[in-house]
């Protein structure tokens, strides 16, 4: 009788809390639907992320800059702005991993096709395609199949997507989703153009909010003396589920998610001098 009782005290107990949560979320999304021109952050994914693992790394990067927000010692200023950014996926939707792999090369040598199978022999596992191998393509015909590729689907989308930006906007892109981030920012006219956080980038410019590079990341570390990549900028502790240290959830988010969860928060919300 004890034991019936007990369990429907906690039964109560659990009831309770779940529907203060229930109304958490509710008071909290009627304070963002309150608000006009949100900000957003868009997460750019590199190269073998299928939509679903896209838009899981997008949640986790927004937990982590709400949970960041938690950690600001003055609370009263964390206004409802800054608790509603919104964060969306435009999605790199390639899924072979050849295309991917010339895409990328491209996009970042597209003057100098010269050491592609240089630089594809060093992503193991990846087939080259027989066609490929048979056809002597050009550099000219390389370039322009490639042009193909890179003004396609994927690029016009993340142009739409930016350039529909009401309010603040900025870009986290990770690997070769920095490569779309650049291209689109240079289609878009310059008043349309969104500031980038470049996180493990294959890039040798550094964007306008600067760049997260990690010293044991397999994958840039490889590729450096191909596409001119960037010098690692940070200690990025190496995931043990991540063996190229190379994953932006398993590896930048766990090991440096606080400090891209503030440069974030930084570049939306700077702060205002005296």
């Amino acid at each position: 009788m004890k034991a019936v009782l007990w369990f429907s005290r906690l039964l109560v107990l659990l009831l309770i809390v779940l529907c203060q949560q229930e109304i958490a979320v509710a008071q909290g999304a009627d304070r963002c639907s309150a608000i006009a021109n949100k900000s957003t952050v868009f997460y750019v994914n590199g190269m073998y992320v299928d939509a679903f693992s896209a838009e899981m790394t997008k949640q986790r990067l927004k937990a982590t800059y709400l949970s960041y927000l938690e950690t600001i010692p003055d609370q009263q200023f964390v206004t409802d702005e800054m608790r509603c950014v919104e964060f969306r996926v435009a999605h790199n939707q390639r899924e072979k991993a050849w295309l991917d792999l010339l895409e990328a090369f491209v996009q970042s040598s597209s003057d100098d096709t010269v050491h592609f199978w240089e630089w594809i022999s060093r992503s193991h596992g990846i087939p080259v395609p027989e066609w490929f191998k048979e056809v002597e393509l050009t550099v000219s015909k390389t370039i322009s199949s490639a042009i193909f590729y890179i003004v396609d689907g994927d690029l016009r989308q993340h142009v739409e997507t930016y350039a529909g930006t009401n309010g603040r906007g900025i870009v986290v892109p990770h690997s070769q989703g920095n490569f779309y981030a650049t291209q689109a920012n240079l289609l878009l006219p310059r008043e349309l153009r969104l500031p980038v956080l470049a996180i493990a980038t294959p890039e040798s410019v550094a964007p306008s909010l600067g760049y997260v590079t990690g010293e044991n990341d397999m994958v840039i570390n490889t590729i450096r003396d191909v596409t001119g990549a960037l010098p690692a900028n940070a200690n990025v502790p190496c995931s043990p589920d991540d063996w190229t240290c190379h994953g932006m959830s398993e590896t930048y988010l766990g090991g440096r998610g606080m400090d891209i969860a503030w440069k974030i928060h930084g570049a939306l919300f700077p702060p205002v001098p005296y």
